[in-house]
């Protein structure tokens, strides 16, 4: 038998009440204060909207439940957080860069740093959330870079250590205020419940797979041409042979170490180029020029490829550019 979060009564949660709001706008905002900005939604702004929050940090943990009826949710880039989600009650299909999930009492979805997350969720849905922050994956684990599966069932055998524990801490009311009280008692539970999430869900850490691996250095030498002439007019035979090794051969060790083509690595390195330059664009109806400057002369795939990359279209990256880094400029999106 699972242990499906459908199964306690979050009390100790709902004594933490971070907002409620009959307004769209400013749930947006209030939600932001402790997720980050983003896209909300609703199918209409119908009378008798309402909406709820309640949150608590232990550290660099955040649990909480968020109620806001009918609502499309975007998150264009997750920021330096690691966000799993299910629902205590209704459900939610959701989309975390190419994956499709459905997600209610027994299905949950992990959605990582860098990555696009897309969610509607019905009028009946109360969302249950659980924060980590990247920083402290590494802190309790060693993992830098930890990739994880998205899909979460929560009656999996192998993740019931963790239900228990995260509906022990959620459901007591003492034990949870200890745990705010005393540094020391957080610490543990930050280490208990992220090392049975790991024990539980599978992942990797991607930094590590790629360390073990020898890359040799005519993919080294290939990456910094590449790099360094990314704007220029470029086709495979030319990086093969500032790597010094015939096209297939390169082809083969990009495969093996890398996991792409070369000229997918070229895409990627001038979809950067042109995020860059999005940002600090001073002037509007650039995407065109900029695209071009690029080295992307079908403008369709350019968008569709920026999309896949970014979680974002590039007219909605030119919108929101400010003199400041991307990661300080995120803006709320008003519907």
């Amino acid at each position: 038998m699972g242990h499906a979060l459908s199964s306690f009564e979050p009390s100790a949660v709902r004594q933490y009440r971070h907002f409620e709001s009959l307004d769209v706008d400013e749930t947006r905002e209030r939600i932001s204060t402790v997720m980050q900005p983003h896209e909300l939604t609703p199918p209409k702004r119908a009378f008798g909207f309402r909406s709820e929050m309640n949150f608590v940090r232990l550290s660099g943990l955040g649990l909480g439940t968020i109620r806001f009826g009918e609502m499309h949710v975007n998150v264009p880039v997750m920021d330096d957080y690691f966000l799993f989600v299910c629902c205590l009650e209704g459900q939610a299909e959701i989309t975390i860069d190419a994956h499709e999930l459905t997600i209610d009492s027994t299905r949950g979805a992990i959605c990582g740093p860098g990555r696009h997350f897309e969610g509607a969720f019905s009028a009946d849905c109360e969302q249950f959330v659980f924060r980590v922050d990247r920083e402290l994956i590494h802190a309790h684990t060693g993992i830098r870079d930890l990739v994880i599966n998205p899909h979460v069932d929560l009656n999996r055998p192998e993740l019931a250590p963790w239900t228990r524990q995260l509906q022990l801490l959620i459901s007591s009311p003492e034990l949870l205020a200890l745990a705010q009280r005393d540094p020391r008692i957080a610490i543990e539970f930050e280490h208990l419940l992220i090392s049975l999430l790991m024990a539980g869900q599978p992942h990797l850490d991607s930094s590590a797979t790629m360390a073990r691996s020898i890359v040799p250095g005519s993919v080294r030498r290939a990456e910094a041409y590449i790099r360094e002439h990314a704007l220029e007019p470029m086709r495979l035979q030319d990086i093969a042979d500032a790597a010094g090794l015939p096209a297939r051969t390169l082809l083969e060790n990009f495969k093996r170490f890398r996991e792409i083509s070369p000229m997918r690595y070229l895409r990627d390195v001038r979809l950067d180029h042109a995020r860059a330059q999005l940002l600090a664009c001073n002037e509007q109806n650039k995407v065109v020029h900029i695209a071009l400057e690029c080295g992307f002369g079908h403008l369709s795939r350019f968008a569709r490829d920026y999309m896949s990359r970014f979680g974002e279209r590039p007219s909605d990256t030119l919108k929101r550019r400010k003199p400041a880094s991307y990661r300080s400029n995120a803006t709320i999106r008003r519907s």
